[in-house]
């Protein structure tokens, strides 16, 4: 519920980075080759790798800075 809550509020730059960030990856190969359903967050988060991951915390970080500041 959090995360989709937190990605609702992704400005449609952000999304559009965010896009980038897949399709410039190797992310599909990895969660098709080693993805579990059972636990599909943490597959993801292993796909992403860290920098991708990195990248993604910070953009819904500001976006809940923003909201919370009330910008």
């Amino acid at each position: 519920m959090y995360a989709r809550n937190a990605f609702s509020k992704m400005t449609g730059s952000q999304i559009d980075k965010l896009f980038e960030m897949v399709a410039s990856s190797d992310i599909p190969k990895k969660i098709s080759d080693e993805g579990d359903f059972d636990k599909h967050s943490v597959a993801l988060a292993k796909a992403m790798g860290l920098t991708n991951l990195a990248a993604t915390f910070g953009m819904l970080f500001t976006n809940e800075l923003r909201n919370l500041l009330g910008f």
